[in-house]
């Protein structure tokens, strides 16, 4: 179960009811939704918990734009790139 912290939640409605000039009703759904979507886990976030649950030791660095990826197996191992889609496969990882 998440924990949200409520006193952040309420100073993010009321600063948004001053500058947006909404109801706190308003307000607070908009500050409830982005404290919610604040939480979720990422699809980079999942596949960096797939690799370290795989390859205990090893790092893991995505590129930009998901297109690739630079691994280290093992601590102070080679260190291999992989390049364009198919990565995940390549690694045995799924988000």
């Amino acid at each position: 179960m998440t924990r949200y912290n409520k006193s952040e939640i309420m100073t993010n409605a009321h600063n948004r009811r001053r500058k947006y000039g909404v109801t706190m009703s308003q307000a607070l759904r908009d500050a409830w939704a982005q404290a919610k979507l604040a939480s979720r886990p990422t699809q980079k976030d999942a596949l960096m918990a797939a690799f370290k649950a795989k390859y205990p030791g090893g790092t893991l660095k995505i590129h930009q734009f998901w297109r690739g990826a630079t691994v280290q197996f093992a601590p102070g191992g080679k260190t291999y790139t992989y390049r364009n889609f198919g990565w995940q496969q390549k690694l045995g990882i799924t988000a």
